[in-house]
This record gives C-alpha cells, sequence and structure tokens, in this order.
C-alpha cells in the first residue's frame, strides 16, 4: 500500500506547524527511516488528542495497524481517549479497545484503568491537591469513560466503578460532577427524569440559567449541551472520512517519493487481509510473551477469533 497521497494530505494541513522538524522530515520522506519508525511516528501522532482525527482521515486505511501500536508506550488515558474519539467511526476496533482498556495484569485485580480512576477519586482527600489541576485530569478521564460508554454500554461497562463515580460527585469542579452523574445514569440506565432529580441532588445545573463550564477539545463550552457537541463533532469527522475516501478514490499515484507499506511492516496485532487491514487479537499472545514472530500470513487462523457485532 503506497502511503505518499495520505502523507502529502497531513502535511498541507496547518497542524503539522506544531510538530518537530524531525517528525515532519520521517513523514515527508525527507529523513531516510524504516517503515517500521515511520509507521511508530504516525502512531504517536495520532494518539494525542489534537492530531486524532487529522490521522484517521489522512491514514484511515493503515489506521488499525496505527491503533493497534498504541499498546507499546500510550498510558491508559491516553488509550481511552484515544478510542473514545473514533470508535464510532471505526466500529470494527472495539475489540482491540476492550483488549487494552480491560485486561488485567499478571496478578492484578482490576484493570489499570480502574487503578487510575481510584488514584483520582482517593486524591480528593488531600489537602494539597490543586482544584482546577486535577478537576481537568479527572474530566478528560470521565469524559474518554462518557465516549466509550454511549458508544457501546455493554462492551465497556468493566471500566466503571460506582464507588469511585460516587467520590466524584462532590468534586469542586463542576464538570467532573456533571460528568460523574451522567456515566452513573448509563451505568444504573436511569431515566431521564431520574437522571435530573440526581443533578439537582449534587447541585449541578439546579437552575436553567446556571452553566457547568469546562474543557472540551481544547475549549470552554457548557457541559449541558454535551451530546449537541459530541453530536456535531462525530458528524465532522464522519463528513472528512466520506470526503477522504473521495479523493483517494480519484487521486492520482505519486510521482515523486513513495512510502509503499508491506504486510511484513506491520503490528502482530494487525493483519492484512487482501489489502484491508483488520485486528488480529491472537497476536496479542504473542505480543504479551514478548514474540514478534508471528507472521502475518497466519492471519487465516487467528482470524476467526474477531468478533464482527
Amino acid at each position: 500500500m503506497d502511503c505518499s497521497k495520505f502523507d502529502r494530505r497531513f502535511l498541507s494541513s496547518p497542524l503539522i506547524s506544531s510538530l518537530p522538524p524531525d517528525t515532519i522530515s520521517i513523514i515527508s520522506g525527507s529523513a531516510q527511516v524504516d517503515n517500521g519508525l515511520y509507521l511508530d511516528t504516525l502512531s504517536r501522532i495520532a494518539i494525542d488528542p489534537n492530531f486524532t482525527s487529522l490521522i484517521l482521515t489522512c491514514y484511515e486505511p493503515i489506521f488499525t495497524d496505527l491503533a493497534a501500536r498504541w499498546r507499546g508506550f500510550a498510558m491508559v488515558e491516553q488509550l481511552a481517549a484515544g478510542f473514545g474519539r473514533v470508535l464510532p467511526v471505526m466500529s470494527f476496533l472495539v475489540d482491540m479497545a476492550e483488549e487494552f482498556l480491560l485486561h488485567c495484569g499478571p496478578g492484578e485485580t482490576a484493570s489499570e484503568f480502574l487503578t487510575s480512576m481510584e488514584r483520582l477519586s482517593n486524591e480528593l482527600d488531600s489537602e494539597e491537591l490543586s482544584t482546577v489541576g486535577h478537576g481537568e485530569k479527572s474530566l478528560d478521564m470521565l469524559l474518554s469513560l462518557h465516549r466509550l460508554l454511549c458508544f457501546r454500554r455493554e462492551a465497556f461497562l468493566g471500566l466503571v466503578n460506582a464507588d469511585v463515580l460516587f467520590g466524584f460527585t462532590n468534586h469542586k469542579y463542576l464538570p467532573v460532577r456533571y460528568l460523574s452523574l451522567r456515566i452513573l445514569s448509563i451505568y444504573l440506565k436511569a431515566a431521564d427524569r431520574a437522571q435530573e432529580g440526581m443533578f439537582l441532588d449534587f447541585g449541578v445545573g439546579s437552575t436553567a440559567e446556571e452553566k457547568v463550564l469546562g474543557l472540551w477539545e481544547g475549549r470552554e463550552v457548557d457541559y449541558g449541551f454535551l451530546m449537541l457537541l459530541e453530536g456535531e463533532r462525530l458528524e465532522k469527522l464522519s463528513k472528512d472520512l466520506e470526503t477522504a475516501r473521495l479523493i483517494n478514490a480519484q487521486q492520482e499515484m505519486s510521482t515523486g517519493h513513495s512510502r509503499v507499506i508491506n504486510s511484513s511492516d506491520l503490528s502482530p496485532l494487525t493483519a492484512d487481509m487482501c489489502g484491508v487491514l483488520i485486528p488480529r487479537l491472537r497476536g496479542m499472545m504473542n505480543y504479551r510473551m514478548g514474540s514478534t514472530q508471528f507472521s502475518n500470513n497466519d492471519f487465516r487462523t487467528s482470524f476467526g477469533i474477531i468478533k464482527y457485532r
């Protein structure tokens, strides 16, 4: 698969001005690097919330492999944020997201995500706690969890600890309180009227004029309009993907620099099925044992465990 046309579209975005020169050199081809480093570089850019949507629209045909590489370096809050952003338009990655986020390591009784949420909740008792800083970090985690649950409640219910969420309902940062209650409502399958009662009980939006101001996608918004904002975000992402697909279908192959990705360049967690990249979860067994010798030619035996829903 020649990725040069994807590179050209990405490099034409004004957003790349914030990237280090070395990173741009790797993508543009001015720095001669192997395909593994090239894909690793794109994967690290893709986990950045400022670039996730752009990378997805520019590199959709190889995004499965970029997401598969997140497991090798990303923190759990980054994983949750990344999958929370893209799953509504890349639903076939849900099994990969479940594996990355819900898996417990050897000797562990809870996933890393649950452990991180519990740690944030316990920090609320600290007198030296910075309410704003802690609130923004907690808000990011809660927003990711909310997105995952809105996408598929049953798949990610294991990321919810009701006791921890109840702890957040006393947070001084109003958006944290608001999102905690929304997530609890999803967890409890509460009706809208019951949810409104919870907001009233915990002092969130108790009047029609009260705003729940907090950061969302880098700008301050009223979280009372969260579902509307999320709907607009996904609608724009879907339209951008459709536009990119049309451009890919019409655009001629590059006559200059080319970047051809072969099956041997892919992550052990990705399989090439007739030019279409799909998750290969059986690769996780080899990945956990530190083996990278699982050939992509073996995808026929692992394909059967991928659960299409």
